[in-house]
């Protein structure tokens, strides 16, 4: 009996580290996995902000884990056209991370197309027959003629975009239509209209493109940092440079939120018109 209790007790052992060893094994795959998603994911992101004459341009996405669901790029269509596209995916993870990837792939496809809401349609079209039911995402997509400051845009669901004008008012992008992915083509018509927005930079003025990870921020009192922050913080350095303006509302939102972690990505793209 006590032999082989103790054949028992070594036996027990043996095959608990046998299975420790196989968790760890699959942890470092894992691990591995969400490595490699990240280093792509990154890599779908701009390397460089535009340097376009008579603007000032910069960018940000901070991922709330390694993969995150925000995405933002810019596309130059032709030698006078810039398209300037913020979207955030549902999500969260290697899902989320494909998504994004699928959506960056139909953008680049269609960024050439005339109108715009036909765009935001071949995307819906592709992101609707490409994932699952319950995948979707928010949307916005400006052309931007630099030579004349003219911007047309679509918003897909997206935070309506601000505009500070120079003289002190400020205008929003609206959202004229709801989120790409979610519904078939032909059953969006008895649900919304995507229609385009008109409008133009002038000197002085600045465009803010940003994600709900900004505006949805929240503290230990379990408050939002909401739209009138922003536009405070905006307000009260609107003479920094692109980047500059982008660091400082990424630190306001940090200090808001204190010990707080974030509960979403945080993503920024800044465009002043010199």
């Amino acid at each position: 009996e006590i032999l082989l209790s103790g054949l028992a007790n070594q036996a027990g052992v043996a095959i608990e580290n046998a299975r420790l060893y196989q968790d760890a094994k699959r942890l470092r795959q894992i691990e591995a996995e969400m490595m490699a998603a990240q280093e792509i994911q990154q890599g779908l992101l701009p390397k460089a902000d535009p340097e376009i004459p008579g603007y000032d341009i910069a960018g940000i996405s901070i991922p709330r884990g390694r993969i995150g669901g925000d995405y933002y790029d810019y596309i130059y269509e032709d030698a006078h056209h810039l398209g300037i596209v913020i979207a955030d995916v549902s999500g969260k993870g290697t899902q989320a991370a494909l998504l994004m990837a699928t959506l960056r792939a139909g953008v680049f496809f269609e960024a050439g197309n005339q109108d715009l809401t036909v765009m935001v349609l071949h995307l819906n079209e592709l992101l609707y027959k490409s994932t699952p039911a319950d995948k979707y995402a928010t949307f916005f997509y400006a052309r931007l003629v630099w030579d004349t400051g003219e911007l047309t845009s679509v918003n897909a669901g997206h935070n309506p975009p601000i505009i500070f004008r120079h003289h002190g008012h400020i205008e929003e992008l609206d959202q004229s239509g709801t989120f790409i992915g979610a519904f078939p083509n032909d059953l969006l018509p008895h649900i919304c209209q995507y229609t385009t927005q008109h409008t133009q930079l002038k000197p002085g003025d600045i465009l803010l493109l940003y994600t709900d990870g900004v505006t949805e921020a929240n503290n230990a009192r379990d408050e939002l940092f909401e739209l009138e922050r922003l536009r405070q913080v905006v307000d009260r350095h609107k003479d920094l440079s692109a980047a500059e303006l982008i660091g400082a509302i990424q630190e306001a939102v940090e200090l808001f939120q204190g010990d707080v972690e974030p509960f979403d990505d945080l993503t920024l793209v800044v465009v002043k018109k010199l």
